[in-house]
């Protein structure tokens, strides 16, 4: 899940109370943010991301496998070019979702406008999304509708 400074500690209670496994933070560089004289500039975002329940590491297995980056730096998707307000790039998703078994199943509670369904699709991952408003459900269902076809198109 995505969130800023201040909501990082309510979100990693919430994950422990619902009983998912915290398992850490990651950082999104966006490399921009909004100048404030005099302050720092608040240029990434948080992924907190968990289990439900253990992820035991195959030592053996994992051998010569390195872990997965702590930061990334990806540019924001261009406003003009959005279609939800705090979209993420796919490009950003598609590196996160390596944290998932190939063919396994991403679950996105606050769906947007899709792009994590659309990461999903282009990596070959089953995907499960939810989101209140209809417009933004209607929009997320165009997306990934759209990468599958694409997919079956270069196939």
């Amino acid at each position: 899940m995505f969130v800023d400074w201040r909501n990082l500690p309510a979100m990693t209670d919430a994950v422990q109370m619902a009983g998912w496994v915290w398992r850490g933070v990651v950082v999104w560089d966006k490399g921009i943010s909004r100048n404030q004289p005099g302050r720092f500039r608040n240029d990434c975002e948080f992924v907190v991301w968990c289990s439900n329940g253990d992820l035991p590491i195959d030592w053996k297995a994992a051998k010569g496998t390195k872990a997965m980056p702590g930061v990334y730096h990806v540019p924001i998707v261009a406003p003009k070019q959005r279609f939800h307000q705090t979209e993420k790039p796919v490009e950003l998703l598609e590196s996160l979702l390596a944290i998932c078994p190939p063919g396994g199943t991403v679950l996105d509670a606050f769906m947007g406008s899709g792009s994590t369904g659309v990461a999903a699709v282009k990596t070959g991952r089953s995907f499960i999304g939810m989101e209140l408003s209809d417009q933004y459900f209607d929009t997320a269902t165009k997306r990934i509708q759209e990468a599958e076809d694409e997919l079956l198109n270069d196939f």
